[in-house]
């Protein structure tokens, strides 16, 4: 378990394997997505693009991924590997004059033959240029790309896109040649079905997982700064996501007690002042009250007595066909509401009631209209209710009556 933390920390389990390759002259790009699961590998996808921005398109950027360069312009040539020259010498001895400062060169060991690959530089800068925004993890040149796989295909010919190695075995030294028609062939290795379209592209994401690759290269300390680089964007782009919801945890936490906290000490001060604020309030609520009371008895007993006068002399005129329902004298324009004033209809009498013969009712509003303290009389409703009975509503304006 520890080992598969360990493993997924410092590599992950999804994988990028590139394959640059020329046929017919243009540059082509083949790539692999590694997955693993377990202890084994599987790839899921194998895709080819013939041009750099549809690749660039596909690729997840946060994902690693190993470039095997198949130019025209790497030079791979072999030489017997039991030879007593040391690397140096047999890259003099195969590529004579070379210079080191111009050209990136790696050696393998394939079947019984070292193999020594060659580029100019300004090629491969190039192209790693194009990738900086990319997780690089490796890098390989030609057939130093099959070193991690090629001793478990037993066939005695391998290809690979656009090339085809020959080995020669225990008779002589291996060659390489065009695959011209670029044809797909089909390996068996470990129990694992490749085509040979996948090969190099598999073979470097495999080198990468188990740490093989070429023993003797001046490409070393570039790729250990991509691994570098790597890991350390694969760290930050682990733990910033974790940190950020842990702080985030740690804010909502403080957050919520802070907030529980506050309000209880809002609900102790809240209740060390309830008293005073309390006490106040009811002292001008009582206050108010006691206003108000003073205020309705006031009206409600010069209204009675002025009620009892009108009364008396209205009464002395109600035909036996009238009778009251209701009289008010300055009735509340409003009913009374708590912080509300009190308003009346001032100097006016509310009388309701019932008539049963219209002829009366008109002769004893007439009447009334006639005493001298009446100003006026407003017949605010008249409908008929059954037979000859009706119901009326009137308002009857007086003059202010001192008692």
């Amino acid at each position: 378990m520890i080992e598969r933390i360990k493993q997924y920390f410092g590599q992950g389990n999804s994988f990028y394997g590139l394959e640059i390759f020329q046929f017919q002259g243009e540059a082509n790009y083949h790539l692999i997505h590694v997955v693993k699961k377990g202890k084994e590998l599987e790839i899921t996808e194998s895709l080819e693009f013939k041009d750099f921005n549809s690749l660039m398109g596909h690729i997840k950027t946060s994902m690693p991924i190993h470039v095997s360069f198949n130019l025209d312009t790497i030079i791979t040539r072999f030489m017997d590997a039991q030879s007593n020259l040391d690397k140096n010498a047999a890259i003099d001895k195969l590529f004579p004059g070379l210079k080191p400062e111009k050209f990136y060169f790696q050696t393998v060991a394939i079947k019984g033959c070292l193999a020594i690959s060659i580029c100019k530089k300004k090629e491969i800068d190039m192209y790693l240029e194009k990738f900086k925004k990319l997780n690089l993890v490796g890098l390989s040149l030609g057939t130093a790309g099959l070193y991690p796989i090629i001793e478990h295909v037993d066939q005695k010919i391998v290809y690979f896109n656009t090339k085809k190695i020959i080995c020669a075995g225990s008779e002589g030294i291996h060659t390489i040649m065009e695959n011209k028609d670029n044809e797909i062939y089909r390996y068996n290795i470990n129990g694992l079905d490749l085509n040979s379209s996948d090969l190099l592209g598999f073979s470097g994401v495999l080198g990468f997982l188990s740490g093989f690759g070429p023993k003797y290269s001046n490409l070393e300390n570039t790729i250990a700064e991509l691994r570098s680089s790597f890991a350390n964007n694969r760290t930050f782009n682990l733990l910033l996501p974790n940190f950020i919801f842990l702080l985030f945890f740690v804010l909502l936490i403080n957050f919520i007690f802070f907030n529980f906290y506050n309000e209880k000490i809002k609900s102790l001060k809240s209740d060390i002042t309830f008293d005073l604020e309390n006490k106040e309030m009811l002292a001008k609520t009582n206050r108010r009250l006691d206003e108000k009371e003073k205020k309705i008895s006031a009206l409600t007993s010069l209204s009675n007595s002025k009620s009892s006068y009108f009364i008396d002399r209205l009464a002395t005129m109600v035909p036996e066909s009238v009778m009251f329902t209701e009289l008010q004298y300055q009735p509340f324009q409003k009913p009374v509401q708590p912080k509300k004033s009190i308003s009346v209809y001032e100097n006016t009498i509310s009388l309701s009631g019932t008539s049963s013969k219209s002829v009366d009712f008109s002769a004893w509003v007439g009447a009334i209209e006639e005493i001298p303290w009446v100003k006026s009389v407003e017949n605010l409703h008249y409908d008929y209710i059954k037979g000859n009975v009706s119901e009326f509503k009137l308002s009857i304006y007086v003059e202010d009556i001192k008692k």
